[in-house]
């Protein structure tokens, strides 16, 4: 693997808060390894039962997941300008789309899905299909402790 390509950090990013915590422990990471970051929100139209559901014209899932991503990156980075953070938007189920965008990654980065006590001690689909499928090393960075 080329070295440029040795550190890329690759981080799902999907707007919730454990994203947000993915995107910083990522961000960090970069920054010890002089790397670059590669955000990634994935998005699918809505269906029901496999049909998909009438939409607008004016709807823009693609649209919609690259503001989620910038504004991930200015809440997490604001205006710092390292590490480089290259925004990408694809189409397509996460736990399939994070896996194939590690095959030429350092490593990948993803929040667990913890919504409680006891579903934060389990993984989510996605960081599970990321730990099983990746090519690279995976980071799944768990929530903080709710402090309520």
């Amino acid at each position: 693997m080329p070295e440029a390509e040795q550190s890329k950090i690759v981080v799902g990013v999907d707007g919730s808060e454990p994203s947000l915590v993915a995107l910083q422990a990522a961000v960090d990471l970069a920054r010890v390894l002089n790397g670059k970051l590669e955000v990634v929100t994935v998005w699918d139209f809505p269906t029901a039962t496999g049909i998909p559901v009438p939409l607008p014209p004016e709807f823009n899932p693609a649209a919609i997941a690259a503001e989620v991503a910038d504004a991930a990156v200015r809440k997490v980075l604001g205006s710092e300008s390292e590490p480089a953070a290259e925004v990408k938007t694809v189409e397509g189920r996460p736990r399939v789309v994070l896996p194939a965008m590690s095959r030429d990654a350092r490593m990948l980065v993803v929040g667990s899905n913890g919504h409680n006590r006891i579903e934060g001690a389990l993984l989510g689909s996605v960081s599970e299909s990321c730990v099983r499928h990746a090519s690279c090393p995976v980071l799944v960075v768990p929530s903080p402790p709710d402090r309520s």
